[in-house]
């Protein structure tokens, strides 16, 4: 059974290497943004099945909304559901909140967009929805998606905005 423990602790070895080989650089935010959302909305949250290390999850929650930042699944433990048990866990534990996310749009070739396309496909088959709206987060351009229920664009765009204000320290 999986298991989440919301943790703080960013330089987990673990934590480290998953986040650094599922991420290009221009999609990382430094490890010390991430630090400085700890207590102003942002989770980080690891995921075990047993004592074995499946994945994280981080995500930025303001007043009405949550920013599904990242997810993250071990190499070894992938295409053993653990991404839809965590989108599931994830879910569950939104309460009345809307709560959206930003990934790469489907594109380029080869194994860019292989990767690109299975994971929106990920989220399409766990109940995702596009938006429609493209957002501007950290200097790029993303798709966004939902879940359950309709986040307007002003939601996103202010989430987005305050999410980054706290990360780079402008707030």
């Amino acid at each position: 059974m999986l298991r989440e423990v919301i943790t703080r602790d960013v330089s987990d070895p673990r934590f480290l290497q998953l986040y650094r080989g599922s991420f290009p650089d221009s999609e990382r935010i430094p490890i010390r943004n991430i630090q400085r959302t700890f207590g102003r909305g942002g989770t980080l949250r690891f995921f075990f099945d047993s004592d074995v290390f499946v994945g994280f999850t981080f995500a930025f929650e303001t007043e009405g909304t949550i920013f599904f930042v990242y997810l993250a699944v071990e190499p070894s433990q992938r295409g053993k559901g653990y991404g839809t048990d965590i989108l599931s866990m994830m879910a569950e534990s939104k309460g009345r909140k809307h709560m959206f996310l930003v990934l790469e749009k489907v594109s380029g070739e080869g194994e860019e967009y292989r990767v690109r396309k299975a994971r929106r496909d990920l989220y399409l088959r766990n109940g995702w929805h596009p938006t429609g709206t493209d957002i501007l987060s950290d200097g790029f351009w993303f798709e966004s998606m939902y879940i359950d229920s309709q986040v307007t664009e002003e939601e996103m765009l202010a989430t987005v905005k305050y999410y980054e204000e706290v990360h780079t320290g402008e707030r």
